[in-house]
């Protein structure tokens, strides 16, 4: 698997803050320009479509967190939202940065009909303030291939905020336990 940082996605879409004071953001619109040389969070020095799994976490109007996946070998796109909101412009600009990325990197012409975009039915959150955790939890379920049994009430009952933290400071996601 691999992992793109955040602003990847604000880059693809050429998204800018209209105001610094608001929530609010403006589209501009797709651009592979923007992230033609953007490497992923990965210390090899390969194409992130060499990767069966690539990651995307969404930022979206800096008040909600989403993740993006893309599974290279099945051709196809999942978006994960803890509220249940669709992603559909995300999805679809995430396929033609595939598009874009295997024409500039193997010249190869990639078909858009062949792939295939997924809603995920995954665990949604109960409150307004924990969709980041959601989000580190659909990529630690994915990446090890275990199905998604964890609630809000999980959440809220254990202590997973101080062990999300304590995996990321020592650069492991093998210490972010099963709930």
């Amino acid at each position: 698997f691999v992992c793109f940082r955040t602003e990847f996605i604000k880059k693809m879409l050429n998204i800018d803050r209209l105001n610094p004071l608001s929530i609010a953001t403006e589209i501009k619109g797709y651009d592979y320009n923007g992230v033609k040389k953007y490497r992923s969070c990965s210390s090899e020095d390969k194409s992130a479509l060499e990767y069966n799994t690539i990651l995307f976490p969404i930022n979206i109007d800096g008040n909600h967190w989403a993740l993006a996946v893309i599974v290279t070998k099945e051709m196809k796109i999942i978006y994960y939202d803890s509220n249940g909101c669709v992603g559909h412009v995300y999805l679809n600009h995430l396929l033609q940065w595939i598009v874009d990325e295997s024409l500039e990197k193997y010249n190869i012409q990639i078909d858009k009909s062949m792939w295939t975009f997924e809603h995920a039915a995954c665990p949604q959150q109960q409150n307004g303030s924990d969709c980041g955790v959601f989000v580190c939890l659909y990529a630690h379920y994915l990446l090890h291939s275990m199905e998604m049994t964890f609630t809000q009430q999980h959440i809220t009952d254990s202590n997973i905020r101080t062990t999300i933290a304590v995996a990321l400071l020592q650069h492991s996601v093998a210490h972010v336990s099963a709930i």
